[in-house]
């Protein structure tokens, strides 16, 4: 079985606009009561990107994890957007999109294949 797409260049342009699309109401919520006061509200250590901040983001272990790259990454958000919900959704969402496009480009080369099932295909 040949399986192609019809959408040739279209596809990324058309995952870069609906998978934001698909996350625009999470920029109408605030922060929430699950683990927002724990890692954001109550939690001045990652606010900027000061050696301080950076030394505390690359060396803890809050909350049981060690996640450097997104501590700098929410440093920056709180930089840009200060304590904003809006603006930490903003961030988020458009990390969803660039993945999501960059996915779709690898893999539009990948339709005009043939794949094939079967115990053929598993030898």
């Amino acid at each position: 079985m040949t399986r192609t797409s019809g959408m040739g260049p279209l596809r990324p342009l058309l995952v870069v606009l609906v998978t934001p699309a698909a996350f625009l109401p999470t920029l109408q919520n605030q922060f929430v009561n699950w683990d927002d006061y724990v890692n954001f509200l109550d939690n001045p250590h990652y606010r900027g990107l000061a050696w301080t901040h950076l030394r505390w983001m690359w060396t803890t272990f809050h909350s049981g994890h060690y996640i450097p790259l997104t501590w700098m990454t929410l440093g920056l958000d709180c930089l840009l957007w200060g304590m904003s919900p809006v603006g930490c959704h903003m961030t988020i969402l458009l990390r969803h999109a660039g993945p999501g496009d960059g996915f779709d480009v690898r893999e539009s080369g990948r339709g005009d294949r043939t794949f094939q099932s079967g115990p053929a295909h598993q030898a």
